[in-house]
């Protein structure tokens, strides 16, 4: 099934915030049509796993540390850091800054 191409697709450019015309196509469908099966197969808007996918990038870089928060937004594609910050809290319910205190913390003990 050509959902399974487009995962894998998503899944390595992800970080390049590709449109959802851009995989329909790679998919073979076009945009409602993927739209709609996608949903179907995943459980997720495209957007929202696409945000997702993104989300637990920007999680697995904060808890390996080294880098800013504001890197960590642009690394994991999101284009701008207010978004980044609201959308981090919205899905993980504690901010980015507020995940890395607590990792170190725990890592302290």
């Amino acid at each position: 099934m050509n959902i399974r191409k487009s995962l894998l697709y998503i899944h390595s450019h992800f970080r390049d915030n590709p449109t959802l015309e851009t995989v329909a196509k790679i998919s073979g469908f076009n945009k409602n049509y993927f739209s709609s099966l996608f949903h179907k197969t995943t459980g997720h808007t495209y957007k929202n796993y696409l945000n997702l996918l993104k989300l637990e990038h920007a999680k697995k870089l904060i808890l390996s540390g080294g880098i800013s928060i504001t890197e960590i937004c642009y690394a994991s594609g999101f284009s701008s850091l207010p978004n980044f910050l609201r959308s981090f809290k919205a899905h993980f319910g504690i901010s980015p800054g507020e995940m890395r205190r607590s990792h170190s913390r725990t890592l302290a003990e």
